[in-house]
C-alpha cells in the first residue's frame, strides 16, 4: 500500500475518532452534499462554516497524530489540500448531539476496497489494543450503497461515543475517497435515533456527474 493511500484511511479514520463528542422523524428536505444526495429530517441544521473550518483541521492534525503513532505514513503528507470537500449537520437531543457528515479525500491511486477493508481492520485492532476503541467496536464490513460498493466501520470509543463510517468506492471516480459518517455521543442516544438514522442512508444517491 502506498504512503498516500495510507493517508486517505488515516485522515478518515482519526479525524472521527476526535469528532465523536436528534429528533423524532419529522419532514424531511433533500440535499446535495458533493456526489451525495440526500434526505434529512427537517429537525437537522447544518453544520456552521467555523465548525466545518475546525473539523478540517482536526482532520488534519489528527491524521498526522496517528500517522505518527502507528508509523503507517509521514505525517508532513497530511494537508488541507487533501480533503478539497466538507459539509454536516447536526441535531442536538437534549445535552447530547449527533453529527451527520459528508468528505472527500483525494488520492493519487485507484481506491481499493479489499485492500481498505484490510487495512481498516487492522486499525480497528490497533484502537482495541491501545485502548481507544471498546472491545465491543464492531469492526468493519462491506456493503452497497445505491449500488455502489462501500464499506461500513461501525467503533465506540472509551469514551462510549459511537461512530459509523460509510466509505464509498465510486467507479466513476476511482481517485477520490468519499465518506459518510454517523457520530454520536454516546451508544443510547443514538439507539433512541436509530430508525431516523437508517432512513438517512437508505436516502442517500450518488451522483454520477459531480465530484463536488
Amino acid at each position: 500500500m502506498t504512503t498516500r493511500y495510507r493517508l486517505t484511511l488515516l485522515v478518515f479514520f482519526s479525524a472521527s475518532l476526535l469528532f465523536l463528542s436528534i429528533a423524532r422523524a419529522a419532514d424531511n428536505r433533500t440535499y446535495q452534499e458533493g456526489i451525495f444526495r440526500v434526505s434529512v429530517p427537517t429537525t437537522w441544521t447544518r453544520m456552521p462554516p467555523p465548525m466545518l473550518d475546525e473539523m478540517k483541521k482536526t482532520m488534519v492534525s489528527s491524521g498526522r497524530e496517528l500517522a505518527r503513532a502507528s508509523k503507517s505514513a509521514d505525517p508532513n503528507d497530511i494537508s488541507h489540500e487533501t480533503i478539497p470537500f466538507v459539509s454536516g449537520f447536526q441535531l442536538q437531543d437534549g445535552g447530547r448531539r449527533i453529527l451527520l457528515t459528508f468528505s472527500g479525500v483525494s488520492n493519487p491511486t485507484v481506491m481499493d476496497r479489499d485492500e481498505m477493508y484490510k487495512t481498516n481492520q487492522e486499525r480497528v485492532r490497533w484502537g482495541v489494543d491501545t485502548g481507544r476503541l471498546k472491545k465491543t467496536s464492531k469492526g468493519v464490513s462491506k456493503l452497497a450503497v445505491d449500488g455502489v460498493p462501500c464499506l461500513l466501520q461501525d467503533i465506540e470509543t472509551r469514551e462510549g461515543g459511537l461512530l459509523q463510517m460509510y466509505s464509498f468506492f465510486v467507479p466513476e471516480y476511482p481517485r477520490m475517497g468519499y465518506s459518510v459518517q454517523i457520530m454520536c455521543d454516546d451508544t443510547s442516544t443514538y439507539n433512541k435515533h436509530a430508525k431516523d438514522l437508517a432512513s438517512i442512508i437508505n436516502s442517500i444517491t450518488v451522483v454520477r456527474n459531480s465530484q463536488k
